[in-house]
């Protein structure tokens, strides 16, 4: 593991659950568009708490269709959702750094509303 992997992953690790929002989280390894014998990129990962992660309805409980089946959430929706907290994260230091308190605490609880990206049906 690279040392920008290891950055980066403690970063995720500090973020609430994608799900529930609890804490402390287990960093998921994004597998999709993986090989079965491909190791999963360090920055390709996402912050689930144990439930969430390897639990029963959990991604590795549940698999991958069970997840997006109960959550309509799939991988590549985590780990949009895990940038937008890093990148919200960053804005929240740098305001902290220049003095300008934030308006509010980056996570889960931002009230802003997820919303499922179209997928794009299969042609017959």
């Amino acid at each position: 593991m690279s040392a920008a992997g290891k950055r980066h992953m403690a970063r995720v690790a500090e973020l609430p659950c994608l799900i529930c929002g609890a804490r402390p989280v287990e960093v998921h390894h994004i597998r999709e568009g993986q090989g079965a014998a491909q190791r999963a990129q360090d920055t390709l990962t996402c912050p689930l708490c144990p439930e969430h992660h390897r639990g029963a309805s959990g991604i590795h409980g549940l698999g991958r269709r069970g997840f997006f089946a109960r959550y309509k959430l799939d991988e590549l929706d985590l780990l949009a959702l895990t940038i937008e907290l890093l990148e919200r994260a960053n804005e929240r230091c740098y305001r902290l750094d220049s003095g300008v308190p934030p308006s509010r605490a980056t996570g889960m609880d931002s009230g802003r509303e997820i919303t499922r990206r179209p997928v794009a049906s299969s042609p017959s």
